[in-house]
């Protein structure tokens, strides 16, 4: 209900609506004065005024005269009337109706002068926004425990990706995390310095590769936004689009598998990406057999190198699509997650190396999470047995 007194219409049928409140208390007053009980004032928009006593107190009204009976009910009691409540209900309700007629006018008037806000309001609110980015820029940059850096962001098709300690914005902050930085190099190097633009990363599982991968492209995303990026040094060319195949998922209720949604994505990445782009993909191929996956992330690993020639980090633990170094030396290169074994353990050091990791080391993340010493003997086994039969196969080809 609007208040009365913002218009004097309104206040002249609110003075009226008092008025009567205060004739009816006057009638409960000598309602209650003639049953001798408690008797209550209540109105709804049904009835208007009305009296209220408890079932108790019923036997009371039987000695006054002139009461109308509305309802009788066990938990609301017995609700009453009288000739002059009635008489003073027409004209209380006509006022109500009054009210609400004049309130209605009222707020048409309200939202059409604020409709002519609008355009205004609405490039506040963008305004607003703006100002919202740009204060969590600063204050990220401001309170970070590690430095933040101005990006020098080139001209789309330089071929620069050079990022130096590069660090994930959201992983760093995590409790008790020591993030070990690394640095991405792609294209040319802020030096002058060629490198290859495909870049294939091997490791260990929870080797960090997708960390690795998933902080370029949030330095990237950040710099070209405006943001100042988590690096020690940042210099890059600008993408014209950030492409990604991370993480393994379905969706069950289209129908479609973990491969269905890899192929999906690649198929997206090779139709939309240009020489221009930034691609991640991560452990593309693991959603089908090993033959099929390895054979497929080999043909897209080779169009992205041979056709579209563009920035792309790929994650993989087919080691041997490492063999694309050799065969495009100039555009392919080889790094790994740097880990060790110190008696009978893992080691993960976090660290980017150039190179190819010798294994994945399944077995040992699988000891770390607690499997039986009997199904770690026997994974071992079957491994060496189809090593060798892969090292057999081999040297017969």
């Amino acid at each position: 209900r609007i208040q009365p007194n913002i218009d004097p219409k309104l206040q002249e049928i609110s003075k009226k609506i008092d008025g009567m409140n205060e004739e009816a208390q006057n009638l409960r007053r000598k309602m209650a004065d003639n049953a001798k009980c408690e008797v209550k004032l209540e109105s709804n928009s049904e009835f208007g005024f009305f009296l209220r006593v408890t079932l108790k107190s019923e036997g009371s009204l039987r000695s006054v005269n002139g009461i109308r009976v509305i309802d009788s009910t066990k938990g609301g009691g017995v609700r009453f009337s009288t000739s002059k409540l009635d008489q003073l209900n027409t004209q209380y309700l006509e006022l109500l109706s009054s009210y609400e007629s004049s309130q209605q006018e009222l707020t048409k008037i309200v939202i059409s002068t604020c409709a002519g806000y609008i355009p205004g309001l609405k490039l506040f609110d963008d305004c607003i926004g703006v100002l919202d980015v740009l204060t969590a820029f600063s204050i990220v940059t401001a309170t970070s425990a590690t430095p933040y850096v101005r990006p020098k962001i080139l001209e789309k098709g330089t071929g620069v990706l050079d990022l130096r300690k590069c660090r994930h914005p959201t992983v760093e902050r995590l409790p008790n995390m020591h993030y070990i930085p690394n640095d991405v190099q792609l294209g040319q190097n802020n030096d002058g310095q060629n490198s290859a633009s495909f870049m294939i990363l091997t490791g260990a599982n929870m080797g960090g590769k997708s960390t690795y991968l998933k902080a370029a492209a949030l330095t990237i995303f950040l710099g070209q936004i405006g943001c100042f990026v988590p690096c020690e040094m940042a210099s890059f060319s600008i993408v014209d689009g950030i492409f990604t195949r991370v993480g393994a998922g379905d969706f069950q209720f289209k129908g479609i598998s973990t491969f269905m949604a890899e192929m999906m994505d690649c198929a997206t990445i090779l139709e939309r990406a240009t020489p221009n782009s930034l691609i991640l993909i991560d452990e593309l191929g693991r959603g089908t057999s090993t033959y099929d996956g390895f054979g497929l992330a080999w043909a897209i690993s080779e169009d992205i190198i041979c056709r579209l020639n563009c920035f792309t980090l790929f994650a993989t633990h087919f080691h041997e699509i490492s063999k694309l170094e050799k065969r495009y030396p100039e555009k392919v290169k080889n790094c790994r997650m740097d880990t060790f074994v110190e008696d009978g353990k893992l080691v993960i050091l976090f660290q980017v190396m150039q190179g190819v990791a010798q294994k994945s080391f399944g077995l040992s993340i699988a000891q770390i999470v607690g499997f039986s010493k009997e199904i770690l003997d026997d994974a071992e086994n079957i491994l060496i047995e189809l090593e060798g039969k892969c090292m057999t196969e081999n040297s017969e080809g």
